[in-house]
């Protein structure tokens, strides 16, 4: 069904794994063939949509987004959510989110990885492939928007994270709100900014070149939920409170 797929990517990729394409032909392949057999999709219109994931899995494990472990957005949505998802949708929807799945996957693999970060983060929010369009609706959202929700309750909360994880010669200057939950910290020597997902435990989330969103944010969401401070005596660490005032 798909030698030739195989033979061109063995052939012409430089990034292709005999191992992760194992492991996806043994697992997810094998458990989307077997639930899509048990499910009430004809015979020939499973077979369609199985070559179909096949081959961009293919081209997956060629360009080097699928491999043998499972960490990463990609990895999990093309060994995890698919196989799950795809049996039990209509044959029409099935295949848009498909393709959806390789465009946003892609898109992702190709761009910051930051944002890969936090889609990742995010994953659990994401239990069926059909809802990933509105899944990264919500997280463009929650991006662009600079308010800042109560993490736990009413009341003050601070933590203290490292940016050593992203740079091992970090130093902590400007610390800006750019999105929901998003926070920027710029470095006092290079020009680069090291992201942060707040949470109850914030998330370092990786480095960006340029400035993600430029800008402060409005002083009324500033000034209604959020503080935000670098320690100096701390050059490596960043130091973050927020106080929540409904």
């Amino acid at each position: 069904m798909i030698a030739a797929e195989l033979a061109r990517a063995r052939a012409g990729s430089a990034k292709w794994s005999e191992k992760a394409w194992a492991g996806i032909e043994a697992g997810a392949l094998a458990r989307l063939a077997r639930d899509l057999a048990a499910s009430a999709w004809n015979a020939a219109d499973a077979d369609a949509l199985l070559h179909a994931y096949a081959r961009l899995a293919i081209e997956g494990v060629a360009r080097g987004y699928l491999h043998v472990n499972a960490e990463g957005f990609f990895n999990w949505v093309w060994k995890e959510l698919l196989p799950a998802s795809l049996p039990q949708a209509a044959k029409a929807a099935a295949g848009e989110a498909l393709a959806t799945c390789w465009n946003v996957c892609e898109n992702l693999e190709t761009g910051p990885a930051w944002l890969r970060r936090l889609f990742e983060l995010k994953k659990d929010g994401l239990a069926d492939a059909l809802a990933l369009p509105a899944f990264v609706g919500a997280v463009e959202e929650m991006l662009a928007d600079t308010g800042l929700a109560p993490l736990a309750g009413d009341g003050d909360a601070a933590a203290s994270l490292s940016l050593r994880a992203a740079d091992r010669d970090a130093v902590a200057g400007a610390v800006r709100l750019i999105g929901t939950r998003l926070l920027a910290v710029d470095d006092a020597v290079k020009e680069q900014s090291y992201l942060v997902y707040l949470a109850p435990a914030p998330v370092l989330l990786g480095t960006a070149r340029a400035d993600p969103a430029g800008g402060a944010p409005p002083a009324a969401a500033a000034r209604n939920a959020f503080f935000v401070a670098a320690a100096p005596e701390l050059s490596q660490r960043v130091e973050v409170r927020w106080q929540h005032r409904p």
